[in-house]
C-alpha cells in the first residue's frame, strides 16, 4: 500500500506462486446491481472466506488459504457463471471493494477447496490423447480465403458461418468461450497443428475481435491447444481422406469434413447397412452417434422453457396458468422468472390467450406479481381467440407477422383452441 501511494501505480496485483499458502477463485458475471447472482452466491456460502469486487464491477475474487487438486482450472456454468481457480502462476488486481456479508479474513478452506473443485472439474475432464497429431500427408497449399470458402461449403459449414460472424448465441452455444473452442477446432481440423496459422484465421473472424481473444495471449494459446488436443483427424488436400491422430488413414475428411458426394461419414456408412423392415426404424452406432452435431435449444427462460412449441402439463390447481403468466410478465418486462436473479429474461413482446379468465381476474392476478410496477406495454392480452381450426391459426400468424418483436404467446389453455 505504501509503495502503492508513494509511486502513484495504477493499483495492486497479487501473483500466486508455489510458495504462498493462497487461492483465488475468479468469478465472471457474479455481480447484478451490486449483488451476488445465486449462483454465485452458493460458492460465496460454500468457501466463506474474504471475497471482493474485481476491477470490472461485475465479478467477484474469492481468496482463500489451500491448494487446488490437479485437473482443470476454468469453466463456464450453464447459467453464465464463469469459473476460473489459480494457486500459481496467475496474478488478481485488487481493489479492496470487500463484499459485504463475507469475511474480512482470508479462511483455511483446504477441505472445501477440494470438494468444489471435484464437483466442477471432476465429471467434466476429458481424456487427452497422447500420441502426436498428424497434420497433412502433402502440403496445404491452400491459402486462408480458400480454406475459409471450404469451410462455409462443408457438411457444417451453416454453423461455421455463425461462428465466423460471432454470432455464438445463434450457433446454439451457452458462452462464447465454448463457441471460441468449437471455432478453433473447425480451424484446426483445414488447418492441421499449425497454431499460428489457427491463431491467425481465428483473429478474422467475429468471434476474435472481442478483447478477451485480442488482447490475452495465454487465451489464445490455451484454446487453441485444447482444439487441437481434441482433434484425431484432419483435411488432406485431394478431397477423399483425411488423416487420422497418429497417421493412420480413413475414408473420410473427418466429422468437420465430406466426402467426394458432399456426404458426410454417418450418411456413407448408412448406404453400406441393411435397410430394416420398418422404414421407421433407424440404427446409429456409438462411434457415429459420436461424431453427429446436435443443435442447442434456444431458450426463453434458461433450462426450463425452450423456444419452439411447448406442452405445460399438470393435475389441474397446480399452479400452470400462474407459472406460465410469471414467465410472460418476466418475458415483457426483462425481469427474473420466478424471482431467481440467474434467470433474468430479455425484454419482448408476449402474446397471452387469457382464454379461461376474465380481464378482471388477469388484471388481480397481475396486481399480485407486479404489486409496485406499472404494467408493461409489452404483455398483449386476449380473452376470446378462435379455434385454430375456425380462423384461429390465421389470425395467430397475422399477429405475428404484424409483431415480428413477439418472442412468446401463452396460450391458456390449449384445450380452448385445439
Amino acid at each position: 500500500m505504501a509503495a502503492w501511494q508513494r509511486n502513484g501505480a495504477a493499483g495492486i496485483g497479487f501473483v500466486f506462486s508455489s510458495d504462498d499458502p493462497f487461492t483465488g477463485i475468479d468469478l465472471d458475471h457474479a455481480l447484478e446491481n451490486g449483488h451476488p447472482r445465486l449462483c454465485a452466491q452458493v460458492l460465496l456460502n460454500h468457501l466463506r472466506s474474504y471475497s471482493e469486487a474485481s476491477p470490472s464491477g461485475s465479478g467477484l475474487h474469492i481468496w482463500v488459504r489451500g491448494k487446488l487438486p490437479p485437473g482443470r482450472r476454468r469453466l463456464t456454468l450453464p447459467c453464465g457463471l464463469g469459473v476460473e481457480t489459480y494457486d500459481r502462476d496467475r496474478f488478481f488486481t485488487l481493489t479492496g471493494h470487500h463484499l459485504p456479508g463475507t469475511p474480512l479474513a482470508i479462511e483455511n478452506r483446504q477441505a472445501e477447496l477440494e470438494v468444489l473443485h471435484r464437483q466442477l472439474f471432476d465429471n467434466r475432464e476429458k481424456p487427452r490423447p497422447e500420441d502426436p497429431r498428424s497434420g497433412p500427408t502433402s502440403p496445404l497449399d491452400l491459402d486462408d480465403q480458400e480454406i475459409i470458402d471450404r469451410a462455409h461449403q462443408a457438411a457444417n459449414g451453416a454453423k461455421f458461418a455463425k461462428l465466423w460472424a460471432g454470432n455464438w448465441e445463434a450457433a446454439g452455444y451457452p458462452s462464447q468461450s465454448e463457441a471460441d473452442l468449437a471455432l478453433a477446432e473447425m480451424l484446426a481440423f483445414w488447418c492441421g497443428p499449425d497454431s499460428a496459422r489457427i491463431e491467425r484465421l481465428f483473429s478474422q473472424s467475429g468471434l476474435g475481435q472481442r478483447d478477451k481473444w485480442q488482447k490475452r495471449a495465454d487465451y489464445r494459446d490455451r484454446t487453441i491447444r485444447e482444439a487441437l488436443a481434441r482433434m484425431t483427424e484432419f483435411y488432406t488436400p485431394g478431397g477423399q481422406e483425411g488423416v487420422k491422430r497418429g497417421g493412420g488413414r480413413k475414408d473420410t475428411q473427418g466429422e468437420h469434413g465430406q466426402g467426394p458426394e458432399g456426404e458426410t461419414r454417418h450418411e456413407r456408412s448408412q448406404t453400406h447397412r441393411s435397410a430394416p423392415r420398418n422404414p421407421g426404424i433407424r440404427l446409429v452406432t456409438g462411434a457415429e452417434l459420436m461424431t453427429m452435431e446436435f443443435r442447442m435449444p434456444m431458450w426463453i427462460v434458461p433450462d426450463i422453457l425452450p423456444e419452439e412449441f411447448v406442452l405445460l402439463a399438470a393435475r389441474p390447481k397446480k399452479g400452470k396458468s400462474l407459472l406460465a403468466l410469471n414467465f410472460a410478465v418476466a418475458k415483457a418486462t426483462g425481469g427474473c422468472a420466478l424471482s431467481r436473479p440467474d434467470l433474468r429474461l430479455e425484454p419482448a413482446k408476449v402474446l397471452y390467450l387469457a382464454l379461461e379468465d376474465r380481464l378482471h381476474r388477469m388484471k388481480q392476478r397481475l396486481q399480485k406479481l407486479l404489486p409496485e410496477v406499472p404494467f408493461p406495454d409489452n404483455l398483449i392480452i386476449a380473452e376470446t381467440w378462435p379455434r385454430l381450426d375456425k380462423g384461429g391459426l390465421e389470425d395467430l400468424t397475422l399477429f405475428l407477422k404484424e409483431n415480428n418483436d413477439c418472442r412468446l404467446v401463452v396460450i391458456d389453455s390449449y384445450i380452448k383452441v385445439r
